[in-house]
């Protein structure tokens, strides 16, 4: 009775032994596979349904001496790109953890900044999955620490999973704790949304701006959508400016007492000046005043406004055919639509 193995194809045959390092039997199969352009070319174009080649495949599954054979014998393109995302060997190694198979790329001429079709580089990726030692090793062969994709730089990344010990080592070799990435999160906000003090405190140690503007808020609005204290009282001794408004008009106490976080309220109140439409300034005032109908119908018009600028900048996005800020500024078209339709049901 013929095996699984025997079944599948002779590609896919040649494919799963360079995946488990036979060498001997993938030069075997690679010869039976030759109609004549050559052992080199047979293997390089031997693909599988997402065009990944032998040494795709190989550099995944940590195959150093099957890459070896690969480029050093014949001489095969050692950054070819697959069909699936725009991976080069390199890359596929690195999402794997193979530092080894990595080390041994680079040092055979793969760019080690070479990027997917989500522009991630291998230290995005690394970053990602949390290979500290892979993250050494790409920045010791000077990999940009600041290189963004579409989900940010490395250290967003990094702040995003609340990975201190990542934000530690990227930190250490450059990278910038203030990164200008349209409409991502800063590390800060990351950290703050990850409710990891340990992270806020080594960013600000490092010079993240407490008051720097994404998405319309600072950290310090950030903070104040949820029950933080601590986190308020942190940003609020860094500096974090709590008379700075979002792109709603709200100052972080208002915000606070919308969300009815009333310690976050009476920590904010001190320092706070106070806002001309609310009458009675005192705790229990800002407390109520952001639930009267009057503090109602004027977000009904800051979020109409915001909608429309918002929707504008997404026009404007698609005509310049930038796509994914186009699609960014679409999805808070979306999210402000929601929250004026929330806004208006209350």
């Amino acid at each position: 009775m013929a095996s699984h193995f025997d079944k599948l194809s002779k590609v896919d045959q040649l494919l799963q032994v360079a995946a488990a390092g036979n060498l001997r039997r993938m030069k075997k199969l690679a010869k039976e596979l030759d109609d004549g352009r050559g052992i080199a070319e047979t293997l390089a174009n031997s693909k599988d349904s997402h065009g990944r080649a032998v040494i795709h495949v190989a550099a995944q599954k940590g195959r150093t001496e099957i890459c070896k054979y690969l480029i050093e014998e014949l001489k095969l393109h050692v950054d070819e790109k697959d069909h699936e995302a725009d991976y080069t060997p390199l890359l596929r190694a690195t999402c794997e953890g193979h530092v080894r198979t990595v080390a041994y790329l680079i040092e055979h001429g793969a760019n080690p900044a070479a990027f997917n079709r989500h522009n991630k580089t291998a230290l995005h990726i690394a970053v990602d999955n949390g290979f500290v030692e892979m993250i050494k090793l790409l920045l010791s062969k000077g990999v940009d620490v600041n290189a963004p994709c579409d989900e940010g730089t490395p250290l967003q990344l990094a702040a995003q999973n609340c990975k201190q010990n990542i934000l530690k080592v990227l930190l250490d070799h450059g990278a910038n704790p203030n990164p200008v990435v349209t409409l991502i999160p800063t590390p800060l906000m990351w950290a703050i949304s990850g409710n990891s003090m340990t992270c806020i405190k080594l960013l600000i140690q490092r010079g993240a701006d407490p008051n720097a503007v994404a998405h319309g808020h600072t950290p310090l609005a950030l903070a104040c959508c949820g029950k933080k204290f601590d986190i308020i009282k942190c940003l609020l001794e860094a500096g974090a400016d709590p008379n700075i408004v979002n792109d709603s008009g709200l100052k972080p106490i208002e915000i606070a007492a919308q969300n009815a976080n009333l310690a976050e309220v009476g920590i904010l109140f001190p320092v706070t000046s106070p806002i001309p439409a609310c009458s009675d300034w005192s705790i229990n005032g800002i407390m109520k005043y952001m639930h009267s109908e009057e503090a109602r119908q004027q977000e009904l018009v800051r979020n109409k406004e915001i909608l429309l600028k918002v929707k504008s900048e997404a026009d404007r996005a698609l005509q310049r055919k930038d796509y994914f800020l186009a699609q960014l500024h679409y999805i808070e078209v979306i999210f402000f639509g929601r929250n004026s339709f929330n806004s208006s049901a209350r």
